[in-house]
This record gives C-alpha cells, sequence and structure tokens, in this order.
C-alpha cells in the first residue's frame, strides 16, 4: 500500500538516504539479504516515525536493495498517512489478525524470503515469543542470522541536525533543572519539585520524555533510581535530582544535587569527589582516546577523592534517539572499563559520576557533552557546584 500524503519530517529526505546507504553498506558486510527492524529507535532513525504505539508489533523491512516497508497495526498507519515516515510504503494488520504471518506472506510476495534475514536479537520489544514464531516462519524458506548493531553503529556519530535536536532537549532540563532548585525548600514536597520541572521542561520546548525525571530527598536519594513519592523535604536533606528533555526525540540530560541549609561535611566532600570526576572526565576526552581511558580518568579521581566504593556505574553513555523505558544509548556505546573503542567528533555523551550512600543520600553532576574536532563542549549551562537552598 503506498501514499503520497505530503512529509512531515524532521531530517530532509537526503539524510534519511544516507543513513540507508550506511544501514545497507553494514548489511552487505555481513551479508545481509533482508533486514528485519524491531527497535523503535531505529525505526525511527530511518524512517522518522516517532509514535509511542511501539508496544504493539511494528516492523521495518530494508531490503539489501529496492523499495523498504513498513509491517504496523492499522491504528498506527495513520503516523505514515500523515507523512510522519518517508517510508510510506506499508502493510496494516487489524488487532486480530498474526502480523508475523502478514510479514512472511509480504516477503514472499516480493521475493525477499530467502537468502539471509538478518534480525535484531537485541530488542526489548521483540519478545522471546514472537522471535520463536518468527524463526519457525521464515527459517524453512531463509537463513535466520543475528544482525544486532546494523543500525546502532549508524547511529553513533550525530549530524549536525541530531546534535541541534539534542542541545534543544538539553536546554529543556536545564529549564526544568533551574525551576527544581528554585522550588526546593525545606516544607515543600517531592512532589512539589517533579511538579515544577515539568511545567519548566515543557515549557522550554520538550516533548514526552523517555525516563520521567528523579526527584528524590534526604537518605532515600542514596537509592538508586528513586524518584518523587510526596515524601516532605527536611532541613538538612540532600536532594538528588535528573532530569531530561527531548526534541524530536532526541534526548539531553543533566543531573544535579542540592542541600537544604548548610551540608554536612560528608556530603559536601561527596559534592567535590563527584565534581572532581565530571572534570577529570571531561578533561580526557578528546578525539582518538579510548573510551575505557575516559572511565579511567573519571575513577581514577573518584578513587582518589575516597569515594570510590559508592561510584558503581559506568562512567557515561551514548545519547541520541530515545523513546520509553530509556533515554540513553549505552547499548551502542559507554564510557567504561575495557570498552577500547575510540571518541569521533559528533559522539554526544551523557557523563554520570554518581555516588549513592545507602542511609545518606546520593550526590551526582553530570554533563551532556558533545566531542568536538579538539575536544568536547557541554551542551548544559547549569553551574557546576552544590547549591544550597533554604533550610
Amino acid at each position: 500500500m503506498i501514499q503520497t500524503a505530503e512529509l512531515d519530517l524532521v531530517f530532509t529526505e537526503r539524510e534519511y538516504e544516507e543513513r540507508l546507504r550506511g544501514v545497507r553498506a553494514r548489511m552487505a558486510e555481513k551479508q545481509v539479504d533482508t533486514l528485519l527492524v524491531h527497535i523503535p529507535e531505529n525505526i525511527c532513525y530511518l524512517t522518522g516515525l516517532r509514535s509511542c504505539g511501539y508496544y504493539m508489533y511494528q516492523c521495518l523491512v530494508v531490503p539489501l536493495a529496492g523499495e523498504c516497508f513498513l509491517v504496523m497495526r492499522l491504528l498506527e498507519s495513520t503516523n505514515v498517512e500523515g507523512g510522519q515516515s518517508w517510508v510510506r510504503d506499508f502493510i496494516a494488520y487489524r488487532d486480530f489478525a498474526d502480523p508475523l504471518v502478514m510479514l512472511r506472506d509480504e516477503l514472499r510476495a516480493r521475493g525477499l524470503l530467502q537468502g539471509r534475514i538478518g534480525i535484531e536479537m537485541d530488542s526489548w520489544f521483540l519478545t522471546p515469543q514472537r522471535y520463536k514464531q518468527l524463526e519457525e516462519l521464515l527459517s524453512p524458506h531463509a537463513s535466520v542470522v543475528d544482525a544486532s548493531m546494523t543500525v546502532e553503529l549508524g547511529r553513533l556519530i550525530k549530524s549536525p541536525q541530531e546534535i541541534e535536536y539534542i542541545e534543544a532537549g538539553s536546554r529543556a532540563a536545564c529549564a526544568g533543572m533551574r525551576a527544581a532548585l528554585d522550588t526546593i525548600t525545606s516544607g515543600r514536597t517531592e512532589d512539589d519539585v517533579a511538579r515544577a520541572v515539568h511545567d519548566a521542561a515543557i515549557a522550554a520546548g520538550s516533548e514526552w520524555m523517555s525516563i520521567s525525571p528523579f526527584v528524590t530527598a534526604g537518605a532515600r536519594s542514596g537509592i538508586c533510581h528513586t524518584t518523587w513519592d510526596g515524601n516532605v523535604i527536611g532541613p538538612g536533606d540532600v536532594v538528588l535530582l535528573e532530569i531530561s528533555g527531548a526534541k524530536k526525540r532526541y534526548s539531553g540530560a543533566i543531573m544535579r544535587s542540592a542541600s537544604v541549609g548548610e551540608p554536612s561535611a560528608q556530603v559536601r566532600a561527596a559534592a567535590d569527589a563527584s565534581l572532581g570526576a565530571l572534570n577529570a572526565a571531561i578533561s580526557a576526552m578528546r578525539p582518538g582516546v579510548r573510551a575505557t581511558d575516559v572511565d579511567a580518568a573519571c575513577r581514577g579521581a573518584m578513587d582518589d577523592a575516597g569515594f570510590g566504593k559508592f561510584f558503581m556505574n559506568r562512567t557515561g553513555y551514548s545519547l541520541g534517539i530515545s523513546f520509553p523505558p530509556d533515554w540513553g544509548e549505552g547499548h551502542i556505546m559507554s564510557l567504561r572499563a575495557g570498552e577500547e573503542r575510540v571518541l569521533e567528533p559528533g559522539m554526544v555523551f551523557h557523563l554520570v559520576p554518581v555516588i549513592l550512600m545507602v542511609g545518606v543520600g546520593g550526590v551526582a553532576f553530570s554533563e551532556t557533552v558533545q566531542v568536538t574536532e579538539d575536544g568536547v563542549r557541554a551542551l548544559g549551562d547549569i553551574p557546576r557546584e552544590l547549591p544550597i537552598c533554604p533550610a
């Protein structure tokens, strides 16, 4: 079914075509004749499709030559008809139909049910049950092979337009952060702060976020990934904030901690350690440097400050296209021990030297940074210091 609706895209058709050429070059290297793309971010990267309806089965079929087409729920096909995808060829299934049988039949009709068919084995949205059924339907006619990362490797280095969207997401995240810091005071609740974050980030241009903001106060902030729960903020609390903003599905993020009243010596020392580790990571980053060396610089600074045992995560992760449940691209590349790949201009990372002290609180300072020709530049504008909020 071919649609001719006027296109309403966030990138030029030329940029989408260049992305597709890159994917097909990697398909040829892997000897993949047809690629079945199930990861929502990858479908968005190649088509522009930004619907949040990916909880129902969808697939982008990319042959080594010829036209791509989508398999999608009939309800979701309105996105294509409305011009949200530059790939306008699709087959649509009703809610009572089996989309995998339709996919197999369409592959056969187009002469694609043969050779080596690549599937993204590392996709959250292709369940084991779906994969097993798909393999059973295809394997009598073609070889089913793992083609994970065929699309993602092209996503790692961002185009100038992608950078602009990440910057817009970062500006919205920073607006949310400023609103949060202005709201925090003894007697207010975590809910009050979360409300202020959402209002300010959306007013600054953020679309729906891939993860809701993390807003957590007091000793509870030392427990990873807790967020607002109606708790009252009190004197001496440390408040941990991690906020993202999204523009055209491209995310920017920032993390800060605040002290309600004068911080304890332990919280002050933790803040200095996190900030020192963040600055060490930024200082180490430039094209040609291995990701593992950036991690070593960040971790070394944290160890020297005496907080290494509380720093339990990677130093950073790639940022770009995102859909819930994650705003990061860490599965594509992370700044972690053992990652031998080097930084290149156009990569974007969220640096996250987090200190989590159970029973005390969480302290962290982060930045979203772009790798440039001679170093990095931060995309946020929140001061790197421990804010002291009214007690």
